[in-house]
């Protein structure tokens, strides 16, 4: 025959379980969520705290996509500029210009860059045997590097003051095929 209800100290329980039980006072019934049977209070500090959670959440999942955004966008702008440099230097003295911006503008959209947001684009050409660079010298038939500098601007998803848009500026350079 079983003994008296005990706790898991082994002590004797009391009859009612309740607190009013213990005070001589019949036991209140616990009121409940109806689709949880979690008490109601628990369910409205979940929500509480979430609530609370939420905005750095979401700050935080939108902060890692932009630095996503502006990795691929950064890789897009240097491929970019580096095919328009190998193009620009296979020419040899016919470097037409028009056509280095149409390549550029080709291999920018083709990484999923808006071309509206690439510039400035400065095209460079120096007849030295060392790439120095004078500012803005034109290409002729006795250069001998091509440097492609392109600037691309990045809107950002996370809203954060004073941060969007990201700029950045890729330079290719390369020695030409004469």
């Amino acid at each position: 025959m079983a003994g008296p209800a005990q706790d898991w100290h082994g002590r004797r329980r009391r009859s009612g379980g309740s607190v009013g039980a213990c005070l001589g006072r019949p036991p209140r019934p616990v009121r409940t969520s109806r689709r949880t049977n979690e008490p109601r209070g628990r369910v409205g500090q979940a929500l509480v705290e979430f609530a609370l959670v939420l905005p750095a959440l979401l700050l935080l999942t939108l902060g890692v996509v932009d630095v996503a955004r502006t990795a691929t966008a950064y890789v897009s702008l240097a491929n970019a500029a580096r095919e328009a440099v190998l193009f620009a230097s296979a020419g040899g003295g016919a470097m037409d210009e028009p056509r280095i911006l149409s390549r550029l503008r080709i291999d920018a959209q083709a990484g999923g860059l808006t071309w509206a947001l690439v510039a400035p684009v400065t095209i460079e050409c120096t007849g030295s045997t060392l790439p120095t660079f004078a500012p803005a010298a034109p290409c002729s038939e006795t250069s001998t590097f091509v440097r492609i500098t392109v600037g691309y601007q990045l809107g950002l998803i996370t809203p954060l003051p004073g941060v969007s848009p990201v700029r950045m500026s890729v330079s290719a350079t390369s020695p030409t095929v004469q």
